[in-house]
């Protein structure tokens, strides 16, 4: 999911799948400073059973990812 800063109101909005079907999810987490931790922190309170992993993926400061996998 890369939807330029809108990814915390996406999940608040997918909560009940994401609880009840658990998909794999892949966040983008880099479009504020805040969005590391908010949304780890929200994908965690969503579904503690996942295993999250944060994976930066160029050179620069962007392309900052959140796996989410059961």
């Amino acid at each position: 999911m890369d939807i330029e800063g809108a990814e915390s109101d996406a999940l608040e909005w997918a909560r009940g799948v994401i609880q009840r079907r658990h998909p794999k999810l892949t966040i983008c987490i880099y479009h504020s400073n805040e969005d590391i931790l908010r949304i780890i922190e929200q994908v965690h309170e969503m579904a503690p059973e996942y295993k999250l992993y944060v994976r930066h993926h160029s050179i620069g400061v962007n392309e900052k990812v959140l796996y989410a996998l059961i």
